[in-house]
């Protein structure tokens, strides 16, 4: 691997359990466990993926092991026309080692994927205001127009 390349960032979940646990030719490897409940079926399952990231363009990942025949898919980001906001696409192939019917699967991962993206929208705004230290709170992302509402701003 290339010695000058930042460890990966490792962030320790509700339990403590540190998520990152290993690399494969510079990757991290990464362990995700979940339960979801729909109806009277919960059910349980566990991947570790292999993440790869093409900066500013793509985040990829691959099972390496879990409960899944394959569990694969990637995160692709390409600036808005308006150039101040970022079109994200979630792409997933999936298939579990135990069966679920495929309406069910389906309606677990539309309710799954948005729960992700607003967790990844709070980290960010998190970060962002952290970074961004209390004196400047006017330029963070929750208080400009375009994320307080669905409206567009008015224009001078």
């Amino acid at each position: 691997g290339d010695s000058a390349r930042e460890p990966p960032v490792t962030v320790a979940a509700e339990d403590g359990h540190r998520p990152v646990v290993g690399e494969e030719e510079g990757d991290p490897l990464i362990y995700q466990q979940g339960k979801v409940r729909i109806l009277f079926y919960v059910f349980r399952g566990s991947v570790t993926l292999r993440i790869h990231e093409e900066p500013y363009q793509t985040i990829s990942f691959t099972q390496k092991t879990g409960d899944f025949e394959y569990f694969e898919g990637e995160w692709s980001f390409k600036p808005a026309e308006d150039g101040k906001e970022t079109d994200v696409t979630y792409t997933l192939w999936a298939h579990p080692k135990f069966y679920i019917p495929h309406w069910l699967l389906k309606m677990m991962l539309k309710q799954d994927v948005p729960k992700r993206l607003m967790a990844l929208r709070e980290h960010i705004v998190s970060s962002y205001l952290t970074q961004a230290g209390p004196e400047n709170p006017e330029s963070s992302p929750e208080s400009s127009p375009e994320s307080s509402n669905d409206e567009e701003p008015e224009r001078p």
